[in-house]
């Protein structure tokens, strides 16, 4: 929990694209500077957020839907409810029928679902996961299948008490559903994806420019928005989708990089860590540790790496 409580201190809100919207809200304000961006950022920007396309799963400013400001959970930890803004939602899938998902959790076809269970997984099959009023099974994970079963009456009031109430469609989309992760400084984490799919971030571009890799394998899981990105289809062929896929990597790596984050500057500074490495050769009761040098409030001399050191750009073999 003191983890959890200092790394939600941890804003990276000092970004182009930040000081490209401003803060009006705020008091005193922060005029928007329409200067914060090029235009091929700026160009990317309204790519991104397009109905239907990154925005959809990737909801700016925070950088994703699956957030704590979303769900609004409530003193007890229950997350709220509801059909289209809430931890349960209703949406029609890439099929054309409507079933119920997680708030946040897509299955984008990754990988085939077979293979990435992901949202449809259980707890352990053993004590304490097991549910007595449901033949001993193990608990779901997602919360369309524990409000489903609460309202069939099948939970304990101990867990069903943390669960919201609403009634849920027979069918359930959980099956290869992952996370939506936050797009913020998105250059610095590579690879993509949950199984690091995706090298660069044009890579990723890529990978929803073509609708996913097996999105006929997942068409019964598979979120409406992975049908192909029009704008950026095609772009060994069509100038256009070249300048508009270049244009979203731009905005991607660059408008949505705090740099206090990329110099680990204060407050993204840290003291010395050292992080266990394994055992010896032939000594399993000793530890190996990598040191991680300290980095004060005035941060590194040098950025910290990209993944394999490679530029966003690069589409890759």
């Amino acid at each position: 929990m003191a983890v959890q409580a200092y790394e939600a201190t941890l804003i990276s809100d000092n970004t182009p694209f930040d000081r490209y919207m401003g803060a009006p809200t705020l008091n005193p304000p922060i005029p928007p500077d329409p200067t914060a961006m090029t235009p091929q950022e700026i160009l990317g920007f309204g790519l991104f957020n397009e109905q239907g396309t990154c925005f959809s799963c990737h909801k700016l400013p925070i950088g994703t839907g699956a957030t704590v400001f979303d769900v609004q959970p409530d003193d007890q930890g229950v997350p709220r409810p509801g059909i289209e803004d809430g931890i349960l939602e209703t949406m029609a899938m890439a099929d054309g029928q409507m079933a119920n998902y997680d708030h946040g959790f897509y299955n984008t076809s990754v990988r085939r679902f077979s293979e990435d269970t992901a949202r449809a997984g259980t707890a352990p099959n053993a004590p304490p996961f097991l549910n007595p009023r449901d033949g001993n099974k193990p608990f779901p994970l997602s919360y369309v299948e524990l409000t489903a079963l609460k309202m069939q009456g099948k939970l304990p009031p101990d867990v069903a008490r943390f669960v919201p109430s609403q009634q849920m469609l027979p069918r359930r989309v959980t099956t290869g559903a992952f996370k939506s992760s936050n797009v913020r400084n998105q250059e610095y984490r590579g690879p993509y994806f949950h199984n690091g799919d995706s090298a660069t971030l044009r890579q990723v571009m890529e990978f929803y420019a073509r609708g996913g890799n097996f999105p006929n394998t997942n068409i019964d899981f598979l979120t409406v928005d992975i049908d192909g990105i029009p704008d950026i289809q095609f772009p060994e062929f069509i100038p256009n989708s070249r300048i508009n896929i270049e244009a979203l990597v731009a905005f991607s790596a660059n408008a949505l990089t705090d740099q206090r984050v990329v110099f680990e500057r204060a407050p993204f500074d840290h003291p010395q860590l050292f992080i266990p490495d394994g055992s010896p050769a032939g000594a399993p009761d000793q530890d190996l540790f990598l040191e991680l040098p300290p980095v004060g409030s005035g941060g590194r001399a040098t950025p910290i790496p990209r993944f394999l050191n490679l530029d966003p750009q690069d589409p890759g073999a």
